[in-house]
């Protein structure tokens, strides 16, 4: 990767969060800034999820001390000099509210399986948009069913439409678009945006980069080791952002599948390819460029390799290039 392209990380140096002796490190966190959307992109087990528990105040930062944790002041310490330490103090002395919706719907409290859809939505109503949210989710249908008898895709929407009644300083969303189809996505997207205010914070992990680009002001990118430890960048634009990640998630396909080509010659497979997910296979791991559908407007991976305008992409050093 070049020195241009090389991931800034939000806090060198030293770990910010360890589950256990030999289990994950969470080596640095993303400083969340009022009246904007953060996003976080990045592979599944290095930590993005235990940045938003972090960011909530529900777990607490020990500073890689999980047999004697740092007390908040020690946290906010170690955190001078930088955002993050304006980010705590907000969230100790002025016991900023906070809204999640979990990555897990699973996960939801037990007691509002037994609750029907609408009155749930009612107890969280505090910005009297019930019925209007309900609408535009197509959650109106289902209003008088319990939320145990729902599928995945209506449990989302129901906690995507909970979190969004509610009024909050910080709104943590982990993965919301997973189990929705393209228009509920967009639609949650939207909702999400009409969040922000100039002094609150809206933090969205996230997969899907056309719900990403809609959401998005700023975005880290996650990097590190699934399982054993991970980082994050600092804030970019979103298109820089998405450069630096795809760039760094192309070196990574390079390295995996140089290991496994070797495992199939050793095995007598010379033809061993890798297939990412179900919708693509990667012939070329140093070619990903990715550039919106003229027809659609939607981010489309390039499949003319080496046509004039992927030559003039990659010529550029743009991996994810927008022409709006």
């Amino acid at each position: 990767m070049s020195d241009q392209k090389r991931p800034r990380l939000g806090f060198g140096g030293t770990v910010v969060h360890c589950y256990g002796p030999n289990s994950f490190k969470l080596l640095s966190l993303p400083a969340p800034k009022p009246g904007q959307v953060m996003g976080l992109v990045g592979s599944n087990g290095i930590g993005k999820s235990t940045a938003l528990r972090l960011l909530s105040g529900v777990l607490k930062p020990n500073l890689g001390r999980f047999d004697n944790p740092p007390d908040w002041q020690e946290i906010l310490d170690h955190f001078k000099g930088t955002k993050l330490k304006n980010y705590f103090t907000r969230i100790v002395v002025d016991n900023l509210k906070v809204i999640s919706k979990p990555q897990c719907i699973y996960n939801l409290n037990r007691d509002y399986y037994i609750a029907t859809v609408g009155q749930i939505l009612s107890r969280a109503d505090a910005r009297e948009m019930n019925q209007q949210l309900a609408v535009d989710l197509g959650l109106i249908h289902i209003m008088d069913r319990e939320l145990g008898f729902l599928s995945t895709g209506e449990l989302q929407r129901v906690a995507i439409t909970h979190a969004a009644l509610c009024n909050a300083d910080i709104y943590l969303f982990d993965e919301p678009s997973t189990c929705l189809d393209i228009k509920q996505r967009l639609k949650a997207a939207q909702f999400i945006r009409s969040l922000v205010r100039p002094n609150n914070y809206v933090v969205v992990v996230e997969h899907d980069l056309i719900v990403l680009e809609y959401l998005s002001d700023i975005i880290c990118c996650c990097f590190g080791n699934p399982g054993i430890n991970g980082a994050v960048t600092l804030p970019y634009s979103f298109k820089e952002g998405i450069d630096i990640f795809l760039t760094g998630f192309a070196e990574e396909i390079r390295r995996v599948s140089g290991e496994q080509v070797e495992t199939g010659a050793r095995h007598k497979y010379p033809s061993v390819t890798v297939t990412h997910g179900k919708r693509f296979r990667l012939k070329h791991l140093d070619m990903i460029t990715i550039r919106r559908d003229p027809t659609n407007s939607l981010p489309r991976i390039v499949d003319k390799i080496e046509s004039i305008e992927d030559q003039d992409q990659k010529s550029a050093g743009s991996h994810y290039y927008m022409d709006d």
